[in-house]
């Protein structure tokens, strides 16, 4: 748990920021539903599966 916001709480700050536009979301959690319903670049469902997560670091982090 995030001390000052919740994660959609600090996802809605983050795409009201223009200079953070360019930086991608991966979106990790437990509500699948709520979840697909946000607009990010990838989704991982909790438990997080290590190659999933490995993969995705592989594809955003140059």
């Amino acid at each position: 748990m995030m001390p000052v916001m919740n994660g959609w709480e600090f996802l809605d700050a983050i795409k009201k920021e223009s200079s953070f536009k360019h930086i991608p979301v991966v979106v990790v959690s437990a509500f699948i539903e709520k979840s697909k319903k946000i607009n990010c670049n990838e989704f991982l469902e909790k438990p997080i599966d290590l190659s999933q997560l490995l993969e995705l670091a592989g594809k955003y982090v140059h």
